[in-house]
């Protein structure tokens, strides 16, 4: 279960989300030989092995430009990708891999419209990757003695209801072992969704595939026009193959 920290958006208001009404749900399927080749182009100029993008970084960043692309936006809006980050390995001492609760929080990398367009997918992916190895343990504590200060409820709704569609926010992700788990009597898992819950526009939400090793799946929820517009998106569509609607 992932969960997001944002904290521009607090609120003591615990009134129940319920998504927005114009929303489409669809899952796409990345292929071990697709992600290959989008993280060989992310890396083509990136000499130092310490910078290299790694394979989900590179799908990120993809997945960023390409939603964001299909929604229209002005060059110089800002926006932003928003990465879910476990917190376990990156404290000292680390906690245990089986610590019983959520040691989670985001990591958000902002540019302008106009820039990330106009990037390549590599310069897109080193500015995750920054992000990524800038989320130190320092910034861990930072962030949790900030919110031990100021505790505050994150919700959704207050997100959605502002009409936000600048961020692409990436949950959960393709480390998970999803289908390694075998309920008695059940067999082992063909699919794996996250339900109808916390739905907004530019939410992803990130599995391992089903189809072999390396693969990875994606559910993104988009407003009906830019989803129309992501999967008329040729360049999308050569890498990723859509699962239908969720």
């Amino acid at each position: 279960m992932s969960v997001f920290l944002i904290a521009i958006y607090c609120s003591v208001n615990y009134d129940r989300y319920n998504p927005p009404q114009l929303l489409k749900e669809k899952l796409f399927r990345f292929g071990l030989k697709e992600i290959q080749k989008l993280k060989s182009k992310a890396n083509e100029h990136i000499h130092d092995p310490n910078n290299k993008i790694s394979s989900f970084q590179a799908v990120a960043a993809f997945l960023w430009k390409c939603i964001i692309r299909a929604n229209g936006l002005t060059p110089e809006k800002a926006t932003h990708c928003s990465l879910a980050a476990n917190n376990r390995s990156r404290v000292s001492p680390p906690l245990p891999p089986n610590y019983f609760g959520n040691s989670v929080n985001t990591i958000l990398t902002t540019t302008t419209v106009g820039e990330l367009l106009e990037l390549s997918l590599g310069q897109v992916g080193e500015l995750l990757n920054k992000s990524v190895r800038n989320y130190t343990a320092k910034v861990v504590y930072d962030n949790t003695l900030k919110w031990y200060k100021s505790p505050c409820v994150n919700r959704f709704g207050a997100l959605a209801d502002s009409g936000v569609n600048d961020i692409v926010l990436i949950a959960s992700s393709p480390r998970l072992d999803m289908y390694g788990n075998e309920f008695v009597g059940l067999g082992k898992p063909i699919a794996v969704r996250s339900g109808c819950g916390n739905k907004l526009p530019g939410l992803v939400t990130a599995y391992a595939g089903n189809q072999g090793p390396g693969s990875m799946d994606f559910e993104i929820c988009l407003t009906a026009d830019c989803m129309n517009n992501l999967e008329s998106d040729v360049e999308f569509m050569d890498f990723a193959s859509s699962y239908g609607s969720c």
